[in-house]
């Protein structure tokens, strides 16, 4: 027992070894492309500094390692029984009368402390800096644009035009009818000097425009007076106020589930964030299959002492279609096919089924 214990706690140091090696070299050829992609962009914008770019990749490396993170395990668990192999020490390892599940097992062991550091510290932080990617991102490259925000009062909107803005908050939205509910609608120059503010109960939104029903009307010397249906051009439209909001990786999984029902209760579709939120909670599980999947990939290798490139690329080709069969499973999800649930649970359960499988058939031959 003791020497299991020992042997364990040795695997985990060796694979968190390795896990900084790769995130260390993915993160950092990640970095260099997205300077360069940035710097391609800022090409006719001089406004754009090298710091603007070297700030924005910072904010946007967690978002990219949280995306390349089963994958990072992938291969940090291949190297790891990799080593293991080379030094023999597999042999040892069943010696002392441990399987290849005594090894998987411990490994594991891995994935739920990476996972504990992730809910508790790591997504927070990820979170915190995606905003910040997506405010910096807007501010440089986006002069101008529209502003949204989302509380428990409602919607509220910043729509910019050329010698004025208009601050909008929306109470509900009707996603089906195109009806937006109890619309209040603030006008201020350039100067922030108030011009006007319009209400209406019931809002539609037709091409070019708003049409307001039955509106009321307060300007700085006159009292608030009904001026019947009028119209207000703006192209705001509930498809492009629902892309504001569908970014869910700048929402940490503790606040995401208010958020969700913030979105709900406004009329908005919060099916996006439902799925990230799915998805986050399965993390433990996807990364064990990702283990899962190294230990078949080393035990055929170590069984038909088969060459180094058929390993990386049997590693390879297993992470890649797991990564299709989750999408797909994903967009099944999000286009209503199956429920949310569903979509997030089929990846899942072919992960765990085929890996396993494998690993039965390769330890009975």
């Amino acid at each position: 027992m003791k020497n299991s214990y020992t042997f364990s706690v040795y695997l985990i140091k060796t694979f968190f070894k390795w896990f900084l090696a790769v995130t260390l070299a993915l993160g950092t050829i990640s970095t260099i492309f997205s300077i360069i992609e940035l710097l391609r962009r800022a090409q006719n914008k001089p406004h754009i500094l090298f710091k603007h770019i070297m700030s924005l990749s910072i904010y946007q490396l967690p978002e990219i390692l949280d995306k390349l993170m089963p994958f990072i395990f992938l291969f940090s668990a291949m190297l790891v029984l990799w080593q293991l192999n080379k030094r023999s020490e597999l042999v040892i390892a069943r010696s002392m009368g441990l399987s290849i599940w005594n090894i998987l097992i411990s490994l594991s062991g891995a994935a739920i402390l990476y996972s504990f550091l992730f809910f508790t510290l790591i997504n927070p932080v990820s979170a915190e800096l995606t905003a910040k990617y997506d405010k910096l991102n807007s501010v440089l490259f986006n002069q101008g644009r529209n502003l949204f925000s989302l509380s428990s009062s409602g919607v509220w909107l910043k729509q910019s035009k050329e010698d004025s803005y208009s601050i909008v908050h929306v109470k509900k939205i009707g996603r089906s009818t195109n009806e937006l509910q109890k619309v209040t609608i603030y006008t201020y120059n350039d100067d922030n000097e108030f011009i006007n503010r319009l209400d209406s109960d019931f809002v539609t939104i037709v091409p070019g425009g708003w049409r307001l029903k039955s509106a009321l009307l307060s300007e700085q010397t006159i009292l608030t007076q009904p001026v019947g249906d009028l119209f207000w051009e703006t192209d705001l439209t509930i498809s492009n106020i629902q892309e504001n909001f569908d970014n869910p990786l700048t929402i940490s999984i503790w606040k995401l589930p208010a958020y969700i029902d913030m979105l709900e209760s406004t009329g908005l579709s919060g099916l996006d964030h439902l799925l990230y939120f799915y998805d986050l909670l399965s993390l433990p599980l996807k990364l064990i299959i990702m283990i899962a999947l190294a230990g078949m990939c080393a035990y055929n290798f170590s069984r038909q002492k088969s060459g180094g490139l058929k390993f990386v690329m049997t590693g390879l080709f297993a992470g890649y279609g797991y990564f299709l069969v989750t999408n797909f499973s994903h967009a099944l999800g999000l286009s209503r096919t199956v429920p949310i649930s569903v979509g997030i649970l089929i990846p899942l359960f072919l992960g765990v089924v085929v890996s396993l499988s494998l690993l039965i058939q390769l330890e009975e031959h």
